[in-house]
């Protein structure tokens, strides 16, 4: 992914790389996903995040390098992010979408 989901930028000036990792626990029937995304730019971009069909999901940022209060938040304490962010320049964000029960 680049900055938009599922447009990798693989031009020489790219400056944005994200991936999302997915799984499933059939004992817990609990959907985990995580998307990490890295700005490596000197600038802030505009990061657009990847939507649900599930309204049961929700993107909730984990961390975030960018942030000057807090990099790390614990999960009962992750603020929502919802269809598009500003990264700062040369920062992580780990999203997190765990948590829907499967039918």
């Amino acid at each position: 992914h680049g900055v938009n989901p599922n447009e990798p930028d693989y031009s020489m000036d790219s400056h944005m790389i994200c991936v999302m990792f997915a799984g499933y626990d059939p004992e817990t029937r609990r959907e985990d996903l995580v998307y990490l995304a890295v700005n490596t730019y000197w600038e802030p971009l505009r990061l657009t995040l990847p939507s649900f069909s599930d309204k049961r999901l929700s993107w909730k940022i984990a961390v975030n390098t960018g942030d000057p209060g807090s990099n790390f938040f614990p999960k009962e304490e992750r603020p929502d992010a919802k269809g598009s962010i500003l990264m700062k320049e040369r920062s992580v964000i780990l999203f997190d979408a765990s948590g829907a029960t499967m039918i």
